[in-house]
């Protein structure tokens, strides 16, 4: 409206801003700096965001405690918002050339101290904290690929959970853009350098997940290549993603779990006996979180599959129960004592 002089009604500027989410100041009040408490920042604790909503009225909601924010409200926020969007975007200008992002013109040092202040301001939703993500994560490839020191600092399995990390936010957002089809074919060429199998079917995975339209004429050759590679090895790549999942529940990352779990389920392998397992975790995964709908859906899956039945009635009638019990502790207000016991019986059910 000020620049343009005219306010623009198309869907995408009428819809949720998803890209530009931040921790709810009711929720997660700021310090006196004007930043985050680094738990939160870092997804640490569970966090609650608040998403803007052009219409009706231009305001902020938060899912958690569900209340509606105007500009003053959240206006803390919002200055540190506009000052990262101002100069960021700018300063890693020289980062991209057609479109293609340049690894080796990134200052790691630079980028790792501009991420630490969008996670310290911004939280690790907004679009910038993803941005300088990306550009690191290519960066960190680029040296794997060529022996550089620097790489030590982000191991292979950090670096594929940065990128899980990053394309859940795309998948969030709605949005598969040209930097996550750079950044995920950057990583293949480095974990294959480095002969990192395991870890290689499954950053090819994400390649086949990919649209189409953003691949290009120039990628295709490298993408058929790759994907091809996920065609004949599926049930390898589901249950690398099973091991990977079952390795951070193990470290007391349920959250993180869950996702891995949901990658390998995604995949939809024919193997009965990975399926069983990526669902029996992830079931596991949701009782931890007290996801009980969660574990749920995975309890009617695995009734599905062959010599699964006869162990899901038991689990099933349990999780009944404890959903049961649950919404009677949320109405009463007070804690129901046999509902420690029930997850209990239901996590000896799922040993990992």
């Amino acid at each position: 409206q000020e620049s343009k002089l005219f306010q623009c009604k198309c869907i995408r500027c009428r819809s949720p801003d998803f890209a530009r989410r931040v921790p709810c100041p009711v929720c997660h009040p700021r310090t006196e700096d004007n930043t985050i408490d680094a738990d939160v920042g870092l997804e640490i604790e569970e966090v609650a965001y608040m998403t803007f909503h052009p219409e009706p009225q231009g305001q902020w909601f938060c899912d958690t405690c569900e209340k509606w924010l105007s500009t003053a409200d959240v206006e803390p926020a919002l200055v540190m918002m506009q000052a990262f969007e101002s100069i960021l975007p700018q300063k890693y200008q020289h980062c991209i050339k057609n479109g293609v992002l340049l690894g080796q013109s990134i200052s790691e040092q630079d980028c790792a101290e501009d991420y630490a202040g969008c996670i310290a301001s911004l939280g690790a939703q907004h679009w910038l904290t993803v941005a300088l993500q990306l550009l690191l994560c290519h960066r960190y490839a680029e040296d794997l690929i060529q022996g550089a020191d620097s790489a030590v600092e982000m191991t292979r399995e950090s670096l594929m959970d940065t990128l899980v990390q990053i394309w859940c936010w795309f998948e969030v957002v709605g949005l598969h853009h040209y930097w996550m089809r750079d950044t995920l074919l950057c990583c293949c060429q480095a974990l294959k350098h480095t002969e990192d199998d395991e870890h290689y079917r499954v950053a090819a995975m994400y390649c086949a997940f990919l649209r189409p339209s953003i691949i290009g004429v120039d990628n295709q050759q490298q993408f058929d290549e790759v994907i091809k590679l996920v065609a004949e090895n599926m049930d390898t790549v589901a249950q690398l993603l099973h091991n990977e999942g079952n390795r951070q529940l193990l470290s007391g990352h349920a959250d993180t779990a869950v996702l891995w779990y949901e990658q390998g389920i995604a995949c939809n392998t024919s193997n009965a006996d990975v399926r069983r397992g990526l669902h029996s975790h992830h079931c596991k995964a949701c009782l931890e979180l007290q996801d009980y709908f969660g574990a749920l859906q995975d309890v009617h899956a695995l009734r599905s599959l062959p010599a699964a039945k006869s162990g899901c009635t038991a689990l099933r009638a349990l999780l009944m129960d404890v959903q049961y019990t649950q919404m009677e502790y949320d109405a009463a207000g007070t804690p129901v004592p046999e509902l420690q016991a029930l997850e209990a019986q239901l996590k000896e059910l799922i040993p990992l």
